[in-house]
């Protein structure tokens, strides 16, 4: 059984309290009962999703040479811009800060966000289904990094963009480290999918958040050919619409989640719906690793954020039709 602290029930409820207190600016569609409040925690608010370093977007590439993170490449896979800012990213691909690296991942609008079009007129549905290639995105990913690494030449070009001119060898050294780290984790886990293609607008969610589940408990000291492989995520379902999941007694479209009982004083929030989207962080790209006991576990995932996601979710309304 989870042991919430003081600390962490004062810091949820001041959250939650202070939701409808700030005043934003106005960039979004109103509709379905939310104001822009609720629709910049929705769009905006980082779950501690860490899919990649900031840094590093702008060196890569796709295989044509052009840049991986471009309005057109990125909308050619489905993903939702709301924004004409120059370099704005699409929904819900947000940057989770720390002091000593920004990093940019997914929160939950990147897969729960419809964009309708007839003619010359665009609808946006918050909490719809997005008809994005999640599959192939994570995968054109992954081939990018491993391009700027592939050779000396694109490694240099790649260290220099990420560390600057003046970076030692010594640097550049910890630097490939780092980045052959990362592809092998998200490797291991972007493969898991391989058994099946599954198009736009679906995925293998729960089967993603099994085999990262099984990857963070993996134990270093169990001899490789003891080790079973991350389970298949060979079941893609559509994306479901989410603005009726605080309704709900079970979730997924099997049922298998539980929503709960209301998490103490937060009558919008359930102790079902605060496992459910923590799970859900950990399998879109949250920092997840046991500490050196093995006993522990040490997450970029953040509480307060997903249980003020949770309290805009609950006054979400159904589309009119």
């Amino acid at each position: 059984m989870m042991k919430w602290t003081m600390r962490f029930w004062l810091s949820a409820v001041c959250a939650l309290s202070a939701l409808h207190a700030t005043a934003f600016a106005e960039p979004y569609p109103q509709s379905q009962g939310w104001n822009q409040s609720h629709m910049r925690i929705w769009y905006e608010l980082s779950q501690g999703s860490r899919l990649i370093p900031e840094k590093w977007l702008g060196a890569l590439k796709k295989e044509d040479g052009t840049s991986f993170f471009t309005r057109a490449a990125l909308e050619a896979l489905g993903y939702t811009y709301l924004s004409d800012a120059p370099n704005s990213m699409p929904v819900g691909f947000v940057i989770d800060h720390e002091k000593s690296n920004s990093w940019l991942g997914f929160n939950c609008s990147a897969c729960h966000t419809s964009k309708l079009k007839s003619g010359a007129a665009e609808v946006v549905v918050h909490g719809g289904q997005t008809m994005a290639d999640f599959q192939t995105f994570t995968t054109g990913l992954i081939d990018a990094v491993q391009r700027a690494i592939a050779t000396d030449e694109a490694f240099n070009i790649f260290a220099i963009h990420v560390l600057g001119e003046a970076a030692t060898a010594a640097q550049k050294s910890e630097f490939r480290k780092e980045v052959t780290s990362w592809i092998a984790h998200r490797k291991l886990i972007n493969d898991t999918g391989n058994e099946s293609h599954w198009g736009r607008g679906r995925a293998d969610a729960v089967g993603i958040i099994l085999a990262t589940t099984a990857a963070v408990i993996a134990r270093p000291e169990i001899p490789p050919e003891d080790v079973e492989p991350l389970p298949a995520s060979n079941a893609p379902v559509s994306y479901p619409f989410v603005w009726n999941t605080n309704q709900q007694a079970r979730l997924q479209h099997n049922g298998v989640v539980d929503n709960g009982a209301d998490l103490g004083v937060l009558k919008v929030a359930k102790i079902g719906a605060l496992i459910r989207n923590w799970t859900e962080a950990l399998g879109v790209f949250a920092d997840v690793k046991l500490d050196a006991s093995h006993k522990n576990v040490v997450s970029s995932i953040r509480l307060d954020n997903l249980l003020r996601i949770e309290q805009a979710l609950a006054e979400l309304q159904s589309p009119r039709w």
